[in-house]
This record gives structure tokens, C-alpha cells and sequence, in this order.
């Protein structure tokens, strides 16, 4: 039974095409990184992995019973060479992943900015409903739910809430995973230097609409999302807040032109 379990967990990763998997083919420098850190850590692992598989595939043939030509050694219990193998190489290979981690831990901090002139930046604020995301392009005067559309090479600055319970906003290809909690904000740095659509989701198992809680993101050049920005302002649409939290499961994807004043008040109130 469990080796059924760990075949349907090992199937389910390979045939994902929603989920980590995308983490290895990046559309932004932070990810991109990320990826080199995935590799380079592998790599080091495999410097133990590689030669424990290959000893114990000789030692299990060279000392097997029939081999007689192998000299008998029951006084045998200490070797300074092997004591040095086994424990300095893993010791080195920790301290190096270490520094690599303290390193990197600093330079891909969401919270850090990716350009100084904060003239350029766009602010998202982004908040997680039961079971949908909201956000909210508060400068430009539009919403959307379910759908993020980003220009690219424009660095943007999420700011992320709940409205219920804490959830976890997480785009594979282009940013860190950030958590979502009621009455905090939490903000995420990006920068996508690669057009394309990809998917955004939860990772925090909020519920019944957990599964269907995916968004698409959509990176697009700076003149089809000034024309994006145009068509969506079009609508005439008002946002009722009141309305928009209740509960939906598999949420389409929405646009609205406006949101009412009292509720950009509600939204302060609670971290956003």
C-alpha cells in the first residue's frame, strides 16, 4: 500500500503542470536564481549521494558470501581514513550550503526592492477571499479577481492580506511563495523579463475552494497592458466589496473599473 502511495505522489509531481515543477523554467531574475540554487545544492548533495550507491553496490558484491578470497578481519573496528571521509566531506558540504544559503537568503529577499527608482513601480494589492484572489491596481483605478496581468521588465510591489482565513499567494515561475494573513500586510518584490502566461496559486490549505484557487498571470508588453488597462476601465463596473466576499468555489475571472471609496477604507483597516 505505501509503495502505491509514493508512486501516485511521484506520478502526480512529473505529470504536474500546474504546480513546483514550473519553478525550473523561470520568467523572472528571482526565480531564475533560485533555479541556480536548486542545482548548484543538488549537485553538491550528489558529491555524497553518487559514491555511497556506488560502495554500497562493490561492498555488497565484494563481500558477498561466496567470495573466498577476502581476508577475515573480526579485531577490525577503526580506520582514521574512513572516520575522515565520513565525516569531513558531509561537514564541508554543509558549511558550503550554508554560506550559499546565508548569501542568497539576503539577495532574493521578497521584501527587497529590485531597482531604487521607485518612480517606476507598479503597487498590486493583493488579497485572498474564500476561494479567490482579488487584486487590485489602486493607482491605475481598476480590480480584477482570478487574473494578474503584469507589464514586462516593470518591477511590481505586492501588497499582500487576507480578508478570512491565512493562505499563501505563490507564483512558480516568477516569485517567492508569500503567506497572506488577516489584518497584515506582507509585501513581495517582482520583476518578469520574459512574456508569457503563467499560473499563480495557493499554498495554504484554506478549505472546501482550496483546489480551485489558481490564478492566471499574464506578462504582456507595456502597450498591450496600457490597451488591457483602456479596455478594462470600459466596463463601468463597481466593485461591492460585501458582495465579492462571499464564498465561491472555481471563481471565474472578473474585471471591474472601480472600487467604492468606503471599501478602499475597509481595505486599510486591514493592512492592505
Amino acid at each position: 500500500m505505501n509503495k502505491r502511495i509514493y508512486l501516485s505522489l511521484l506520478l502526480s509531481l512529473i505529470l504536474n503542470k500546474e504546480g513546483y515543477i514550473h519553478v525550473l523554467t523561470p520568467g523572472g531574475k528571482v526565480c531564475l536564481e533560485q533555479k541556480y540554487l536548486i542545482f548548484i545544492a543538488t549537485l553538491l548533495m550528489l558529491i555524497i549521494v553518487i559514491p555511497v550507491i556506488l560502495m554500497t553496490i562493490k561492498f555488497n558484491y565484494k563481500y558477498r558470501e561466496t567470495n573466498k578470497k577476502i581476508e577475515y578481519k573480526p579485531e577490525w573496528d577503526y580506520s582514521k581514513k574512513v572516520e575522515l571521509i565520513v565525516w569531513g566531506v558531509p561537514v564541508m558540504i554543509i558549511l558550503i550550503l550554508g554560506l550559499i544559503t546565508l548569501k542568497s537568503t539576503h539577495e532574493l529577499d521578497p521584501q527587497k526592492t529590485l531597482i531604487n527608482n521607485k518612480n517606476n513601480v507598479i503597487t498590486v494589492e493583493v488579497i485572498s477571499l474564500d476561494w479567490k484572489w482579488l487584486f487590485i491596481y489602486k493607482n491605475i483605478g481598476i480590480a480584477t479577481i482570478n487574473q494578474l496581468v503584469l507589464p514586462i521588465n516593470v518591477p511590481i510591489d505586492l501588497k499582500i492580506t487576507s480578508e478570512t482565513v491565512m493562505n499563501s499567494f505563490f507564483i512558480p515561475q516568477i516569485c517567492s511563495q508569500m503567506y497572506a494573513m488577516s489584518g497584515m500586510k506582507t509585501i513581495n518584490y517582482l520583476l518578469s523579463n520574459k512574456k508569457g502566461t503563467y499560473i499563480g496559486l495557493s499554498t495554504n490549505f484554506s478549505g472546501k475552494g482550496f483546489s480551485g484557487m489558481k490564478f492566471k498571470v499574464l506578462v504582456v508588453s507595456l502597450k498591450k497592458f496600457e490597451s488591457w488597462i483602456k479596455k478594462i476601465k470600459e466596463y463601468k463596473r463597481n466593485i461591492n466589496y460585501k458582495i465579492l466576499v462571499k464564498e465561491t468555489i472555481n471563481n471565474k475571472i472578473e474585471y471591474y473599473s472601480s472600487l467604492e471609496k468606503k471599501y478602499l477604507k475597509l481595505l486599510s483597516n486591514k493592512g492592505v
